[in-house]
């Protein structure tokens, strides 16, 4: 037997009752469906959760990352170009994924209200990987950058990476192609090629688990050369694994469905959700650069960094200290001293946003290559914090414990 209630019946369907078999009721529903076909209730169900899921959770990781942009912005105003301009470009991303996967339920439940049409077409749905590899491709490019700077700027390394990513965003073009190829979704579901979504989720996975055992490689590395080294290592590594993992995690739960899940549409949350954990990670690593230098003291967080920002400083300039851990630490490649660069075995001290870190011997210069004369050699703990200068052999108080 057929339950009437979950089919939208139009008010001419007077020969419909609910003494007809699911079989009678198709045919009596025929001229008035996209397709002939009915799903089965359970299955119709199971399908809609998953849809209003991805809602939920695509708006809710939407407002966490509006809060971390705000925060980016707020403590990080005068971080370098491209690093501003990829926040810019994130911040387009998420709000346009969030916009469209809003108007893709307002066209399948208002639109198309009772009809079960997303159930049926392939055109709206296919742009969802597109979205997804644009917002991975951004992420794991600022993570590549910082993998690449740690292993003493290998090009191999980077290019390895982008050959993932490249392939990633191919494979998403091509799962588009085949979704638009077939006349329905469930054609697609039942299909038995699955190569074009399998090469865009495994070659994203290539890059997270490659950026990943490449970070943690560049700080073992140059363990040796940090003060103190156990807290640089501890931190750095659980800054980068928290903002890496769950991507990670949601590409492997994502295809291990879709290709276990044959002929269900439950993995139709990840669609959703996927592009946003990538952002999550890629704000994460920004924000966590500003926490990360408030150093040993964890209990220090961004309100306190910026009410220490508004400190007087007996005649020093403060500003909020940000860092990116893992890509500033000192490596061994090269030091920029008055615009100049020295050979390798010193130690490069420039960070992202040309803050200093403690190093062995630090020479002079204003961590963007800038190199004054007049200011002395920095050596042993001493940092650059914004554009002050705090010594190890000063007397006056510092804007922050480090």
């Amino acid at each position: 037997m057929v339950s009437l209630p979950s089919i939208q019946v139009h008010p001419r369907l007077h020969n419909i009752n609910r003494d007809m078999t699911e079989e009678q009721a198709a045919n009596a529903l025929k001229p008035y469906m996209v397709t002939p076909r009915l799903y089965e209730r359970s299955q119709e169900e199971t399908t809609l959760r998953a849809m209003y899921v991805q809602v939920v959770i695509d708006t809710f990781l939407c407002a966490v990352i509006t809060v971390m942009v705000y925060t980016y912005w707020r403590f990080q105003a005068q971080d370098r170009l491209w690093t501003r301009a990829l926040v810019v470009a994130a911040t387009v991303m998420l709000y346009a994924v969030t916009i469209y996967l809003l108007w893709f339920l307002q066209y399948f439940l208002v639109d198309h209200f009772g009809r079960h049409i997303t159930f049926f077409e392939t055109t709206h749905f296919a742009w969802f990987p597109i979205l997804d590899s644009i917002c991975a491709t951004l992420a794991q490019g600022y993570v590549a950058h910082r993998a690449w700077r740690l292993n003493g700027r290998s090009w191999i390394l980077l290019v390895a990476v982008l050959c993932f990513l490249a392939l990633s965003f191919g494979g998403a073009v091509w799962t588009k192609v085949q979704l638009d190829s077939y006349d329905s979704l469930l054609e697609a579901l039942n299909a038995r090629e699955r190569q074009p979504v399998t090469l865009w989720l495994a070659s994203v996975m290539g890059a997270n688990i490659l950026l990943t055992a490449s970070v943690l490689r560049g700080l073992i590395r140059n363990w040796d050369q940090w003060a103190p080294r156990e807290s640089y290592i501890a931190r750095g590594a659980r800054l980068f694994l928290e903002s890496q993992l769950p991507a990670t995690a949601v590409s492997i739960a994502f295809l291990v469905q879709i290709r276990v899940g044959h002929g269900s549409l439950v993995g139709s949350a990840f669609y959703g959700i996927q592009s946003n954990i990538y952002l999550v990670g890629l704000m994460y690593s920004l924000n966590g650069r500003v926490r990360y230098e408030a150093g040993e003291d964890s209990s220090m967080d961004l309100t306190t960094l910026h009410s220490a920002e508004n400190q007087p400083s007996q005649g020093y300039e403060t500003a909020a200290p940000y860092v990116a851990p893992y890509d500033s630490l000192p490596t061994k490649t090269s030091t920029r001293t008055a615009g100049n660069t020295k050979s390798s075995g010193d130690i490069e001290v420039e960070g992202a946003a040309g803050h200093m870190l403690p190093a062995p011997v630090v020479h002079g210069g204003r961590g963007r290559g800038e190199g004054d004369p007049s200011r002395p050699q920095l050596r042993d703990r001493q940092w650059s914090v914004g554009s002050t200068w705090v010594g190890s052999g000063r007397t006056e108080p510092k804007p922050l414990r480090h």
